[in-house]
């Protein structure tokens, strides 16, 4: 048997342990990715929380103003301050929104990546199962030739045994 498809196989292996790394770098770069989002989730929600506690303070200073004597500027001033907070939440909870869009859509990046890390590794196994079959195979077919020859050898010789006694009971 030719030592050829099993070169080639072997090279495949080597050439798919090489990708296998740069998967695995791509799979460590995703998580770090992700990890850094997922930072960026937990600020995003740390800042709604603190724009939800401004405008729940400016509320009830606002509470607070007309209950005493006020002026009017003072509840338009604590209105507008109102506002200005709604708006800031508004866009927090938008940022918010976002940040946890862009986690879940890392997260997915980093189930491919590692997805693409298992398929990889089962193509290495299958391939040095592939390697190990034909190795089992060449050593059978070295085994069964030389048992082949083995056989040949001794009817050659029980041949030549045979011939020689004849040869002697003639001669003799």
């Amino acid at each position: 048997m030719s030592a050829a498809p099993v070169k080639a196989l072997r090279t495949l292996v080597k050439v798919r342990k090489r990708q296998g790394e740069r998967l695995e770098a791509e799979v460590q770069a995703a998580r770090k990715q992700l990890a850094e989002l997922e930072e960026a989730r937990q600020a995003a929600e740390g800042e709604l929380a603190a724009c939800r506690a401004d405008e729940a303070t400016a509320r009830d200073e606002r509470d607070a103003l007309l209950r005493t004597s006020f002026t009017p500027y003072a509840v338009r001033a604590a209105d507008y301050r109102i506002e200005d907070l709604k708006g800031a939440t508004a866009q927090a909870e938008k940022a918010l929104a976002d940040s946890h869009k862009h986690v879940e859509r890392q997260a997915a990046v980093v189930k491919t990546a590692q997805a693409a890390v298992r398929r990889n590794d089962q193509r290495i196994e299958s391939f040095e199962q592939r390697i190990a079959t034909i190795l089992r195979e060449r050593d059978a077919a070295i085994e069964e030739l030389a048992e082949e020859e083995t056989e040949e050898a001794g009817a050659a010789r029980f041949v030549a045994r045979q011939r020689a006694q004849r040869q002697e009971a003639a001669h003799g």
